[in-house]
């Protein structure tokens, strides 16, 4: 066995040498060549084990060996590698005179065979954690636990305008794989965005089946633009524009249970469609009244059109029916009071006058009703002068014949007056 020992200032070279064998002693060569300064130990039956030292320090060498070259090549260290105004390098094969050599980094044992490998760094420059044959440039097998930022540059290159990939693949081309984006909320795993293979994109939700599936509520804040089929699950909130500008085919809503709009109570909060030149063709206030045809101010009553309205049929709710008319004890107006009322009000009783009509508008329900009423009214006055007439008509028939008996008479008078 030798060693070199460092003394103070000085440097010794010791040589310890066994009892001799028939093979011969072991031999350490100390010499000088060309090349440098050559330290050299011979093999022998006594064993592999000649190792070259360095120890430093108070007490016994053994126990304070610094740096050990082992027989099988390898070096130890006590305390590391450390270079100053300078760069520090670990090449394997620096005299490139094989392939495949690469640097691992491992514990537990200088042999090789059984050093618990943690890192490998290839001969192609590709880095592998916890694996020994990385696929990339970076290559981890198991989790990565880091403090700070992840920066993608453009695949264009670094300082280039482009495009950065951050891709769930592997090597073999022939696989599938999502990618899946957790979040921890409280120490609990939150699965908050899953990419299927086949570009299904799912928010809070672990297997879309649309090209984007959000199970949850919403929110947009600037313009959103539709080309396609959206599903939604959940509240949405938006803070733009929505643009649905599908060219093929008209956009189209389909609601499977619900549709409910909810107005804030902001001041001007509301809901409008606007036509192709930005005028509201229908708003609707916090109030909910609704105005038709451009009508955003003002909103009085709860429907104000303005514009003509076209319908295949209106109804409107009433409390009552002027069926009351024809009930026995009806107030029936006389025909003279109802011309005193006409002649001092220049209107029908019940109905709204020409100036009510231009300041307060036309109320169709109420006026409708109160038409119908008059309508009754006037059956009603008919009905009584048909009665009337018909009486009239029977007393005319009774005088008639009573004229003519009355004719008869005189005629038979005048012949007997004549025949005297």
């Amino acid at each position: 066995m030798a060693f070199l020992l460092l003394l103070g200032s000085s440097f010794n070279l010791w040589a310890q040498v066994s009892t001799p064998d028939p093979g011969g002693p072991r031999k350490h060569m100390l010499h000088h060549s060309n090349i440098g300064l050559v330290s050299h130990f011979n093999k022998d039956s006594n064993g592999d084990n000649e190792d070259y030292y360095f120890s430093s320090g108070l007490g016994h060498w053994t126990d304070k060996i610094q740096f050990r070259i082992h027989s099988n090549g390898t070096i130890s260290t006590t305390s590391g590698l450390h270079a100053d105004l300078g760069d520090l390098y670990l090449v394997a094969d620096w005299d490139n005179s094989r392939s495949n050599e690469d640097i691992i980094f491992g514990f537990d044992s200088y042999e090789k065979d059984k050093v618990k490998e943690k890192m490998r760094l290839t001969d192609e420059g590709l880095l592998g954690l916890g694996t020994s044959d990385p696929k990339g440039m970076l290559h981890v097998t198991g989790d990565i636990y880091s403090k700070g930022h992840l920066y993608l540059y453009a695949f264009e290159g670094d300082g280039n305008s482009g495009t950065a990939y951050l891709q769930a693949r592997d090597k073999s081309n022939s696989s599938s794989i999502g990618l899946q984006l957790r979040s921890q909320n409280e120490g609990n795993i939150v699965n908050a965005l899953k990419i299927n293979p086949n570009g299904n994109i799912g928010i809070g939700i672990t297997d879309p089946k649309v090209q984007l599936d959000v199970n949850g509520d919403t929110t947009i804040d600037g313009k959103t633009n539709l080309k396609g089929d959206t599903e939604i699950q959940g509240n949405t909130s938006l803070k733009g524009d929505l643009t649905l500008s599908n060219q093929d085919r008209s956009q189209g809503v389909t609601i499977i249970k619900g549709l409910d709009f909810h107005l804030s109570n902001i001041e001007n909060s509301h809901f409008a469609v606007k036509n192709a030149f930005g005028a509201d063709a229908i708003y609707i206030d916090t109030r909910g009244n609704i105005g038709i045809g451009g009508i955003n101010t003002d909103l009085s009553e709860q429907l104000q059109i303005n514009g003509r309205v076209r319908a295949s049929g209106f109804i409107a709710d009433a409390s009552s029916f002027p069926d009351y008319v024809f009930a026995k004890d009806y107030d029936l107006m006389t025909l003279k009071e109802l011309k005193q009322y006409t002649t001092q009000h220049h209107s029908l009783p019940g109905m709204p006058t020409e100036k009510e009509v231009i300041t307060n508008g036309l109320d169709l329900r109420k006026v409708s009703i109160t038409s119908v009423e008059k309508i009754e009214e006037l059956y009603l006055h008919t009905i009584n002068q048909q009665e009337l007439i018909e009486a009239q008509e029977m007393e005319n028939l009774a005088l008639k014949e009573t004229v003519k008996e009355l004719i008869k008479r005189i005629k038979a008078l005048e012949n007997v007056i004549l025949k005297k």
